[in-house]
C-alpha cells in the first residue's frame, strides 16, 4: 500500500502542473483578446470615415 502522504503529494503536484498550464493559456488568450480589441477599434475608426450607405448614389432614371 502506498504512503498516503506520498499519494497526496503526487496529486497536489499534478494539480499544480495542470493549473500552471491553464495560467499560461489564459495569458495567451488575454493577449489575443487585447490584439483583437485593438484591431476592432481600428476597423471602427476606419468605418467612421466611410460615407454613409445610400449617399452619393445617382438616382436611377427610366
Amino acid at each position: 500500500m502506498n504512503n498516503p502522504i506520498q499519494e497526496l503529494t503526487r496529486e497536489m503536484n499534478e494539480i499544480q502542473r495542470r493549473y500552471a498550464g491553464l495560467g499560461a493559456r489564459l495569458e495567451h488568450l488575454e493577449r489575443r483578446l487585447s490584439e483583437m480589441e485593438t484591431k476592432m477599434d481600428h476597423l471602427e475608426d476606419q468605418a467612421a470615415l466611410l460615407p454613409e450607405r445610400g449617399m452619393n448614389k445617382t438616382p436611377v432614371t427610366a
